[in-house]
């Protein structure tokens, strides 16, 4: 996780500060990486699956989920990854037409609130709500403002 001060940093430059609870918007388009299908973070309801046990509860009342498959390997981020078993070596999706729906809406601008980030290679970007140096002004004029303790 971003130290406090970056992660409320961050959420300047994307959201607006009377609302923080928007989404960031997304632009972009995909270039067919297929690295999302290879390397996803699954979020339930609003946390991501850190476990296999929450994945098999998961799974158990989303039985679509079952198409993912965890990876053995561990993040730093805590969060399981796992791959679709649907995606071909062409990196293209074997049942695109079929596909759930976290497929066919991602990138969700939703997933940045939670941390998540673009795969490398990835060619949607996040669109700021407003430019850096308009949030660095903001900052510093609010620390000058600040009344010292």
């Amino acid at each position: 996780r971003l130290p406090q001060f970056i992660s409320s940093f961050w959420k300047r430059i994307f959201f607006s500060n009377k609302d923080l609870d928007r989404s960031p918007k997304v632009g972009g388009y995909c270039n067919q990486c297929g690295r999302c299908c290879k390397e996803l973070i699954i979020v339930n309801r609003t946390t991501p699956i850190k476990t296999l046990k929450e994945f098999k509860k998961l799974t158990f009342f989303k039985p679509s989920y079952k198409i993912f498959k965890p990876m053995n390997e561990q993040f730093s981020d805590g969060f399981l990854r796992f791959k679709c078993q649907f995606i071909g070596n062409d990196n293209l999706c074997q049942h695109y037409e079929n596909r759930p729906k976290m497929c066919r809406s991602f990138p969700t601008s939703a997933m940045f609130k939670y941390g998540a980030e673009l795969p490398e290679g990835c060619s949607y970007t996040l669109l700021p709500e407003k430019e850096f140096s308009t949030v660095l002004n903001e900052i510093m004029k609010g620390k000058e403002t600040r009344p010292s303790k």
